[in-house]
């Protein structure tokens, strides 16, 4: 518990920093670019994290649950193994799905109806698909070892501090010189993957080569022998297609903005759903905080501590996006306007509907962190992919009936839905709670 407050405080301070790093970053890019390009990059971006996702085939989460599980059952041996089969593995998935952006994207001319010519962004597209897997898999693996400081300031999110850090840099001097175009953009947003990746990839050589010269890893057993390629891959599979389909379920609706909905209406759409990040950053950071020890706890059978854990950070990122989602309620219009520009205050109906699915996903707390760490990630598989289909279905009839506004509604019903559905299935599967409880309660199976 002590090493969860620890790591707690760097991935709160973290967060903190990198949210007000990514807003800075968003207010910067909207005042830069055209509503239309504002929105067009948004899209982008969020298909450059959907085949990041892909390429890194689930075993970000593998590596974390292998690495901690090796370390709770004191065989650093086979956290080793892990993370040198895990490497292999990703290397050839990221380059096989970074070369295939490169191919597809190449012929994608008239795909979003503000950019006629996406087809000249595809090098920069695959190129930050490869850079962001590597980001993101370097972060992860450093979570497992619980060194959550470092894996908070290399997070490979929206929300990461030290990428936005080096993003919203490179932006403003290129902005002082010149004008700025998406594709010079977009370009600006790899090279930023490129040079915290660097960093990223050093610390962590360092941190192996630490636990490779422990006297623990000098006497480790011979555990480590059964990690396999097989073994790894049925373990990185089901969790890929989880993550794909959560993902998925998660930004189907900007897709469907971005082929549906007017590209002025896509960028009102686009913001309020960036704003939303404020409502889920509390969740965000109680699941890093714990994600690690979710399955060390459940390896070692400590489910009313697990339960204990998830609720109570469950109950302090209630409290904060309640606060913030009294904040939005009443001047949603002011604040967009604030960080994006006067225009963007169009959005403030779209951005309170949002910010109320996100609400009841915080208040549910870590229940698909939970299920995915104990070895239920094929319930979670459809659970995503039931909201995929609600999103894009629900949300193509809405979109085409009533607009922005009808897709929005759609969108939040569907983060709602899918997060009571885990909550339950936490419960019933592994026998916890992982809501903000008011008082707290037992552990036990049901």
């Amino acid at each position: 518990m002590c090493r969860a407050r620890r790591g707690g405080v760097w991935t709160v301070g973290g967060r903190l920093a990198g949210m007000a790093l990514a807003l800075l970053t968003n207010a910067v890019l909207a005042r830069l670019l055209a509503p239309g390009d504002f929105g067009a990059l948004l899209v982008i971006l969020n298909v450059i994290f959907f085949l990041g996702i892909v390429a890194r085939l689930g075993l970000d989460r593998v590596l974390i649950r292998l690495v901690a599980e090796s370390i709770g059952l004191d065989d650093p041996n086979r956290a080793r193994r892990a993370l040198r089969l895990g490497g292999i593995v990703a290397a050839i998935a990221t380059i096989l799905t970074a070369s295939a952006a490169i191919a597809v994207f190449s012929f994608s001319d008239g795909l979003l109806p503000s950019q006629p010519r996406l087809s000249a962004m595809a090098p920069w597209i695959g190129v930050g698909v490869a850079l962001l897997a590597f980001l993101h898999l370097a972060a992860e693996s450093l979570r497992g070892f619980h060194e959550l400081r470092l894996a908070s300031l290399f997070d490979a999110r929206s929300n990461g501090p030290l990428l936005n850090l080096a993003f919203l840099t490179l932006l403003l001097a290129v902005a002082f010189v010149g004008t700025l175009s998406l594709s010079a953009t977009l370009s600006l947003y790899v090279l930023s993957l490129g040079g915290v990746l660097a960093i990223a990839a050093w610390q962590l050589r360092r941190i192996v080569a630490r636990v490779a010269s422990s006297a623990a890893l000098r006497a480790g057993g011979g555990a480590s022998s059964q990690l396999t390629y097989s073994a790894l891959l049925a373990l990185c599979l089901p969790m890929a297609a989880v993550q794909v389909l959560t993902f998925a379920a998660a930004n189907a609706d900007l897709w469907v903005a971005g082929r549906l909905i007017d590209p002025d209406d896509l960028a009102l759409f686009g913001a309020a759903r960036r704003l939303t990040l404020l409502i889920a950053v509390p969740l965000f950071m109680a699941n890093q905080t714990t994600l690690s020890f979710i399955p060390e706890l459940h390896a070692q059978g400590r489910r009313e501590e697990l339960q204990i854990l998830l609720q109570s950070t469950s109950k302090a990122a209630t409290a904060a996006a309640l606060a913030l989602l009294i904040v939005v309620a009443v001047a949603a219009g002011p604040v967009l306007s604030m960080v994006f520009g006067r225009y963007y205050a169009h959005a403030a109906t779209m951005l309170t509907i949002l910010c109320f699915g996100q609400f009841v996903a915080c208040w549910t707390g870590g229940c698909a962190n939970c299920l995915a760490m104990t070895g239920h990630q094929n319930i979670l598989l459809l659970v995503a992919l039931a909201t995929v289909l609600l999103v894009v279905v629900g949300g193509t009839l809405a979109a085409q009936s009533f607009g922005a506004l009808g897709l929005t509604v759609v969108s939040a019903g569907a983060v709602a839905a899918s997060n009571i559905t885990q909550w339950l299935l936490a419960r019933k599967l592994v026998g916890v709670w992982t809501h903000a409880a008011a008082f707290r309660t037992k552990g036990k199976h049901p």
